[in-house]
């Protein structure tokens, strides 16, 4: 379980990614509490990796049960060409969504969860994959896209999306 921001890529490849200007309503002000639930998005160890991710950036700030986080819906991924699939689907488009309650007596239905696969690039080696188009690249499942609350003290851009794989 991890927290993933946009990396760095060799220089022969750019990565662009779009994302939601604002937090959709029903996704802004989320607790802890509501991320970890299984019965929701089920990202059991959430807390734990928002900490990794911030003593690994330098931030001397702990994450606290009670925080909230605003949430994306889905982030569209523009890939560089990648010859072993095609070069003409150069987009990708991931959702990491959790479920939303229908409300009575609107048209609102609700919608189901949504934890879309990825492939992310990681350092770690593995021999089976060395050589191959899949070498750096692990698969993970996107469980929150999310930005970190403006109150944390952290020393590094903390406007990027962030996503918690696992």
């Amino acid at each position: 379980m991890t927290i993933s921001a946009p990396t760095a890529l060799p220089a022969t490849l750019t990565l662009t990614y779009k994302i939601a200007q604002t937090h959709p309503t029903e996704l802004r002000n989320i607790d802890v509490a509501s991320i970890i639930n299984p019965a929701g998005i089920n990202a059991q160890q959430f807390l734990l990796a928002v900490k990794a991710y911030l003593q690994q950036h330098g931030s001397s700030f702990v994450p606290q049960s009670f925080d909230r986080f605003a949430l994306f819906k889905r982030i569209t991924i523009t890939l560089p060409p990648i010859l072993q699939v095609s070069k003409l689907k150069l987009r990708n488009v991931v959702r990491a969504s959790p479920p939303i309650a229908a409300v009575p007596g609107t048209r609102n239905h609700g919608e189901h969860a949504y934890h879309d696969f990825a492939l992310i690039r990681t350092g770690e080696r593995n021999a089976v994959t060395d050589g191959t188009a899949l070498e750096g690249l692990r698969v993970a499942q996107v469980r929150v896209l999310f930005s970190l609350p403006s109150y944390y003290s952290a020393p590094f851009n903390a406007a990027k999306p962030l996503a918690y794989i696992e």
